[in-house]
């Protein structure tokens, strides 16, 4: 294949598009793996720099070879780099792919941001294409429809199942791996409640610096926000899903909405009320909350405890923390408050996180395992 300097065929990039979206509509639009379009550009424009994602932190040189292969201008380019349209994440609070090594054919899904959609905005979009929230891991609700976003086609469960368009084609919402109509598969989830609505737009908020309002969390900052959301999301998710790994015992699923749904309720808890017996019964219920948490996450993980992280939370939030450990150090000691990696009975406590945290999903798909 000869491939020319200059696309002829080069959609326009969406407001709020991640560049890895905007090459697979590239892709389409010239009829073309995206692999290959990739390698057409470096035969021209020399070879473009490798980076773990396409999608965050656009090396310059990157840069100024798109602009010349896809006649488009330097900063429009740049306006897709995530690091730039959300400056305080970091690239591992990004969804990923997992597993997928890059070959032809394989979408480049090693390289790109792995995404959720919202089925509503799919039958409203004129074009199909990745927004850059969307593939946020602590942001799971439309912030347009307020339904929880889904993670795979709800019919066969591909991870990557758009469809992107070539140009002056009409939008195709129907999965690529099992042709089920992704806009008739909406959300069927009983965890998109007021307090998840309340919390996703804080945080959405606070990635641009703005403060928690005092109904939320009283005298709390962005940052502290934003740090107590992502700090228990990436001890949450490897401690949750660890059952994965263990031959032991049947694992238990929880998924990312389910670990914001735990994140949610934990905020709840520590908003502030004038009634003295709401208070009173927040901190009651506030040590079972932390409890159930404490028996099934370790000491220590990526070289830290939680204790270390929970200085940079909010102080109504540390303040429920640091009371519930106390409380847990007392009851177990000597021995410690915190959960075993494994042990014979950690599945049980991983249901008992269930039935406190009502993940009733968790639940039901457990006893259905079980035949209880």
């Amino acid at each position: 294949m000869i491939a020319p300097d200059r696309l002829p065929f080069a959609p326009r990039p969406i407001p709020g598009e991640v560049l890895s979206s905007w090459l697979m509509r590239i892709a389409a639009s010239n009829l073309v793996q995206p692999e290959d379009l990739l390698e057409a550009l470096e035969t021209h424009h020399g070879p473009v720099p490798a980076s773990d994602l396409l999608d965050y932190s656009i090396p310059e040189k990157t840069v100024a070879a798109l602009s010349k292969f896809c006649r488009i201008s330097p900063r429009v380019v740049r306006d897709m780099d995530i690091r730039r349209l959300a400056p305080q994440l970091d690239a591992v609070l990004f969804m990923r792919f997992e597993h997928e090594p890059l070959f032809r054919g394989s979408r480049l899904r090693a390289r790109r941001v792995r995404y959720s959609f919202c089925p509503l905005c799919l039958v409203k979009e004129r074009v199909i294409h990745t927004r850059w929230d969307w593939s946020v891991a602590c942001i799971t609700l439309c912030d347009i429809h307020q339904v929880p976003l889904l993670d795979e086609c709800p019919a066969c469960g591909e991870t990557d199942p758009l469809n992107y368009s070539g140009v002056d084609l009409q939008p195709n919402v129907i999965c690529r791996s099992c042709n089920e109509d992704l806009a008739c598969n909406g959300p069927k989830s009983d965890l998109a409640s007021d307090t998840r609505h309340a919390v996703d737009a804080t945080y959405r908020a606070s990635l641009v610096g703005i403060d928690p309002s005092p109904e939320i969390l009283r005298k709390s900052t962005a940052p502290q926000f934003r740090a107590f959301i992502e700090d228990m999301h990436q001890v949450l998710r490897p401690s949750l899903n660890q059952l994965a790994n263990c031959r032991k015992v049947i694992p238990i699923s929880f998924s990312r909405h389910d670990i914001l749904h735990i994140i949610a309720l934990l905020i709840r808890n520590a908003a502030p009320s004038s009634d003295l017996r709401v208070r009173r019964k927040h901190e009651a219920k506030s040590v079972a909350l932390w409890i159930a948490l404490f028996q099934v996450i370790p000491a220590r993980f990526g070289g830290v405890t939680l204790e270390d992280l929970s200085s940079r939370w909010p102080n109504a939030l540390r303040r429920r923390f640091a009371s519930a450990l106390l409380h847990q150090t007392r009851k177990r000691w000597p021995y410690s408050p915190w959960g075993p990696s494994h042990d014979s009975g950690i599945r049980f406590k991983y249901m008992d996180l269930a039935r406190v945290y009502d993940l009733s999903a968790v639940i039901e798909s457990h006893n259905r395992k079980f035949q209880i």
